[in-house]
């Protein structure tokens, strides 16, 4: 199983039996009773958990000693359960937001609590667009570049040696998927490139008419940060006459890493020309 998944079913409490009497517990008219959490009237005992993503938490514990009712939520949501009888409860709970939540247990009557567990399964990725003004409507916007580049009737126009870059937050692991069209004038060699993941797919179209173009990968674990750089490139040309790559459409479809992680970082465009592996020949489909 993989590693990451593993993390999210691993119990996230802390002293859910309560051996080490309260400890990682917030507890307010709450005492310790031989391994169980002893609730008086108007009780309450907390402890917070850093959930990464959206997800489903399923939570177990058991309940003894029942002298009156209270109830177990989350500090997100409107999930809520009453505790009204002794014995075991499994609770599921959908938590649609990442952070920090506060698992609460409150007490009107009095009764004992053990063997608290607390299991989270990450929500299913739906991948989203995370590419910012790939069809140029708003120029050069939200785009680095170098060497000459216009907008032309709402397309990007690259001349030799000039490049395209967007950063953006990727979560790893999960598929990416990476779309355009682009037309040159006359033949020549141009790429995308993912900088991070040393991925780079060499491109190419019938000049002078527009042509589709897709790539597809897995973003690699245990990359870190989870940013990544979107570069299309065009590069020289054994023709004398000058030549161009027009770009156009270009979207990103992932699953989104950590935006508050993103930190604006510019690649020099010429040092990084021998610094990608593996690359690979495709082509364009018109």
């Amino acid at each position: 199983m993989d590693k990451q998944l593993d993390r999210y079913r691993e119990n996230l409490i802390i002293n859910g039996t309560f051996e080490t009497g309260l400890e990682g517990w917030n507890a307010t008219r709450v005492t310790w009773a031989g391994g169980r959490a002893r609730f008086a009237p108007n009780g309450n005992l907390r402890q917070t958990v850093r959930l990464n993503t959206p997800g489903t938490v399923r939570l177990l514990f058991n309940i003894s000693s029942y002298y009156g009712i209270g109830g177990v939520r989350l500090s997100v949501g409107n999930g809520y359960c009453s505790i009204n009888r002794t014995g075991p409860y499994e609770v599921d709970f959908t938590v649609d937001n990442a952070g920090s939540i506060d698992l609460i247990f409150t007490s009107q009557g009095a009764f004992d609590i053990d063997d608290v567990e607390f299991y989270f399964d990450e929500a299913e990725c739906q991948p989203v667009q995370l590419l910012q003004n790939g069809s140029f409507d708003n120029g050069l916007e939200e785009w680095d570049y170098d060497g000459e580049i216009n907008i032309v009737d709402g397309q990007a126009h690259l001349s030799e040696r000039s490049r395209l870059v967007q950063q953006i937050a990727v979560k790893p692991g999960t598929p990416i998927k990476v779309s355009y069209s682009l037309k040159t004038s006359n033949p020549c060699s141009a790429s995308c490139t993912i900088l991070e993941y040393g991925k780079r797919w060499f491109i190419g179209s019938q000049p002078d008419k527009w042509s589709a173009g897709g790539l597809a990968f897995v973003a690699p674990e245990g990359i870190a940060p989870t940013l990544a750089h979107v570069e299309f490139r065009l590069h020289s040309s054994p023709y004398v006459k000058p030549f161009f790559l027009h770009l156009d459409d270009i979207e990103v479809w992932a699953c989104p890493g950590a935006a508050d992680a993103m930190t604006k970082v510019r690649h020099d465009l010429w040092s990084i020309d021998q610094s990608i592996d593996g690359e690979q020949d495709t082509g364009a489909t018109s």
